[in-house]
Order: structure tokens, then sequence, then C-alpha cells
């Protein structure tokens, strides 16, 4: 079973992990980049463009910014501390090609974000539709939902990891 922000999970030869449960991801089809898919226009994120910059070859924000975009349902002074504390993604994650994403294989879970200011939720949505999830839940919360809900979060993990075992 693997969790993740991001669906690079390749299936293409792997015989471990019997799953995948995905909180808030990109979920590219094969040779498609991690980007957000065609509906961007229709669903922008409105967090992503303003406030968080490209600064050698990482992704990094203003605590400002990252506390009212990224984690705005945790109390102030959570969000500050993961605000100050975020470790940059590579700037490069988002250019990459999938070859064989898990989900086209494997079972999948997805979380929703409604409130998510990083990947607008209709696109979340959009993504977990196109992966036919065996189960899709949708939190009113940030992007930050695994701190701001995790008991819901890990609830949908327990769950995924039950039915996987039980295949």
């Amino acid at each position: 079973m693997q969790f993740s922000g991001v669906s690079r999970w390749s299936a293409r030869g792997s015989r471990r992990g019997s799953g995948s449960v995905l909180a808030m991801a990109f979920s590219p089809r094969t040779r498609m980049l991690q980007r957000l898919p065609r509906s961007r226009k229709a669903y922008p994120a409105t967090g992503s463009a303003n406030g968080f910059s490209a600064t050698c070859g990482r992704i990094a924000s203003r605590v400002a910014s990252f506390c009212g975009r990224f984690c705005q349902d945790l109390p102030e002074d959570a969000a500050l501390v993961m605000a100050v504390t975020q470790k940059a993604p590579l700037a490069s994650t988002f250019g990459d090609a999938v070859s064989a994403p898990a989900w086209r294989n494997k079972p999948a879970w997805y979380q929703v974000s409604a409130n998510d200011r990083m990947i607008a939720p209709d696109n979340e949505r959009h993504m977990a539709q196109r992966m036919s999830p065996h189960r899709t839940v949708e939190l009113d919360a940030s992007h930050a939902s695994l701190a701001s809900q995790p008991v819901a979060v890990v609830d949908l993990i327990d769950e995924a990891a039950a039915e996987a075992v039980g295949s």
C-alpha cells in the first residue's frame, strides 16, 4: 500500500504495493507530465499562482502565502510551524513524465480537499473520477488535510489497507 500526494508511483515491473491512497494528488496518465489536467483553465488553483516561486530549483513560498493558501484551516501556531519547516519540492517534479501510473493497474482510493487553495477541488475531483478509485472521500479541508483532519485520512488509509489485504 502506498500513500502519496503525487501519483508518481509506477506499476511497471513492480510486485510491491497492493494499491494507492492518494490525497489531493496529481494523477497523470501515461506519458503525461505532472501538471494540472486540461481542465486547469476551467478550475484554476488559487494558491499556486501567487506567493510561490522557484528558487535554486525548488518551489518555495513566503510564510504568509503558505499559511493562507496551503493550511488555512490549521490553528495559526501550527500553520506557522508548518510554513517555516516546509521542505520545498523540486520544481522539476511538475515537468517529469510518468511512465506507467500505478492507479491504472492497482486499486486506488482518493481524498479530495473541498477547500484546497493549491489544487482546485474540481481538478482533484476530475483526476479522481479519471482514476475510478474504489472510494473517493471529500473532506472540508485545506491542502493540509493530513494535519487538519488526520482521523478521516487515516480512516481512508485503514479502509484501503484492509481491502487490499482481503483481496
